[in-house]
């Protein structure tokens, strides 16, 4: 069954996708690696790889190692994640019909891709995108279920009363998604494991404000896209998400309060201050976990919030460039 099913078009399916999947990474060759084999092993491969990376070389060495699909290194050393798939999404061969994202720690299903090309031989043209499912998307403070009740009261003091998956609220907020047992259409999606209609973005770009640490750039970047296209999320195309341990708590809290508010800015049809009274809110969830988890982490984090919310609230947020003035 899918949740507000496309509207098809004609009957036959759509000429035959062709994909080129684009994998920003930075200093993590086994992460790498385990991506690079997952996706070798689908069931129908992509047409092309494109790794764009910076830091360390190790990963042209991982990159050598899979010939069975064809593989483009591009070494970009100062790259943030934007800058990398907006290099990525120009190197694309140009007969592909459809250009993927995925991190480099995340490991596919063996039939994700050809779930995820099913879905696209039938798609009508005013699809733009659709993401691919995810098995563990849970945050780490709900993983305790002593803690789970207060959490999530929390989460809807600031999320609101919306139960619907996929929802971008007018406070900058968006609703969960993953996982999904069914196929549906969401206001924003994921950019670490997604499929994008080529000629779609030739229209749109990551905004590179989100460099650094790129809190958010993923809605900003889908929830664009949602405004003129339809998203999907596909629901039998399962991935994995082997996420990496936060390395800099408070740079999270100060981009948390900085990064919400510039998106809320951007997108005029967003409130500024239900996004403020979110965002407060937001500072005593994190406090509220850290006491619950007893996760340092946590604290780090309000204590970025703290310093980010005072940043915005001075004037003091570069629109260009994301800085102190």
């Amino acid at each position: 069954m899918m949740k507000n099913k496309p509207n098809r078009v004609k009957d036959k399916p759509n000429p035959a996708p062709r994909l080129a999947i684009v994998i920003p990474t930075k200093d993590r060759p086994e992460s790498l690696r385990r991506t690079l084999k997952s996706l070798v092993e689908q069931s129908r491969r992509p047409e092309q790889v494109i790794i764009v990376a910076s830091g360390g070389r190790e990963s042209e060495v991982v990159a050598a190692e899979f010939t069975e699909v064809p593989v483009l290194y591009i070494y970009k050393p100062l790259a943030s994640i934007s800058s990398a798939r907006n290099a990525g999404m120009e190197a694309a061969c140009r007969d592909v019909t459809l250009i993927g994202f995925v991190d480099d720690d995340i490991v596919f299903d063996p039939g994700a891709i050809e779930s995820m090309l099913s879905f696209w031989e039938t798609a009508p043209e005013d699809v733009g995108g659709a993401g691919f499912n995810f098995r563990n998307m849970l945050a780490p403070e709900t993983a305790r279920k002593w803690s789970l009740k207060p959490v999530k009261t929390l989460y809807g003091l600031f999320l609101g009363k919306a139960k619907e998956k996929g929802k971008v609220l007018r406070s900058g907020f968006a609703t969960p998604i993953y996982p999904v047992s069914e196929t549906i259409r969401v206001d924003w999606l994921e950019t670490i494991a997604v499929v994008f209609r080529r000629q779609v973005l030739d229209r749109y770009r990551f905004d590179e404000f989100f460099a650094g640490y790129s809190y958010l750039e993923f809605l900003d970047f889908t929830y664009s896209i949602g405004k003129k296209f339809k998203l999907y999320v596909v629901g039998d195309a399962w991935v994995t998400h082997h996420s990496s341990p936060i390395k800099n708590s408070y740079l999270l809290g100060r981009k948390q309060m900085l990064n919400r508010i510039y998106f809320v800015r951007k997108h005029p049809e967003l409130s500024l201050p239900r996004c403020l009274g979110a965002l407060v809110l937001h500072m005593g969830f994190n406090v509220a976990v850290g006491v619950m988890l007893r996760d340092s982490g946590y604290f780090k984090r309000a204590w970025g919030n703290i310093a980010g919310f005072a940043q915005a609230a001075m004037g003091r947020l570069d629109p260009v460039t994301g800085g102190v003035k």
